[in-house]
């Protein structure tokens, strides 16, 4: 009588109700590189790309990828890796507010570009990250 009791009722709504658990939120680009780093360490996939020249939005089909572990990112796609660097943290202004920009190098054949991005919040699991430049793109990830 228990197992069928079991059977027939808990385990339908076992496999049917999910557990309604927000994504984490919390604003960065005002916090110390130690809580920032505390936050965004891992693997984030690309989901979508907004503003700049790219307009409203643009949904990501490359398989885009960034991985922030001690101080160091690594950046890839479906074509491979452009980026496995350290970060350099850059105390600058963003609006009225002192903030850490986050830094990193590039090379794409003998030219090498220098990305500076603005991680500027975690939104229900969604990382922001936006250049630092004008009317730069804003990139989001999730885990």
């Amino acid at each position: 009588m228990t197992v069928a009791f079991l059977i027939v009722i808990v385990m339908p709504c076992m496999l049917s109700c999910k557990k309604s658990q927000p994504g984490l939120t919390v604003t960065l680009y005002n916090k110390s590189v130690d809580s920032i780093m505390y936050y965004i360490k891992g693997r984030w996939r690309r989901t979508r790309i907004a503003g700049g020249a790219v307009g409203p939005s643009q949904t990501e089909t490359r398989n885009s990828y960034i991985i922030f572990d001690d101080h160091k990112v690594v950046v890839g796609d479906d074509d491979g890796k452009y980026a496995n660097t350290t970060i350099q943290w850059v105390r600058d202004r963003y609006g009225s507010d002192s903030i850490n920009t986050l830094n990193y190098f590039i090379k794409s054949g003998y030219l090498f570009f220098n990305l500076r991005y603005v991680v500027q919040s975690i939104t229900d699991g969604e990382l922001r990250l936006d250049q630092k430049v004008d009317d730069g793109n804003s990139y989001y990830y999730i885990r």
